[in-house]
């Protein structure tokens, strides 16, 4: 499987986070596909914002958001110190 390159803009620093956090590989070690999240059609920086406000506590409790689209992972994230 040929590796894929993506290019990022400096500006969006926290997409570009977020596509490492998200397996580009196209299954998981625990056999779940994986997608890109762009083309499955998700906004890398709406997706990004999402994380900084997890982060920053706007949304009190969430540990953790998994976003699947047609069966493949898009977007895989643990907030908690007890995370995978």
């Amino acid at each position: 499987m040929a590796n894929r390159a993506f290019f990022i803009p400096a500006n969006v620093t926290l997409a570009a986070v977020l596509l490492q956090a998200v397996a580009l590989a196209q299954e998981t070690r625990d056999g779940l596909s994986t997608a890109d999240p762009a083309q499955e059609g998700f906004s890398v920086q709406r997706m990004g914002e999402m994380e900084k406000a997890i982060q920053n506590g706007d949304f009190k409790q969430v540990t953790s958001v998994l976003t699947a689209r047609h069966g493949r992972i898009v977007y895989e994230h643990y907030f908690d110190n007890d995370g995978v």
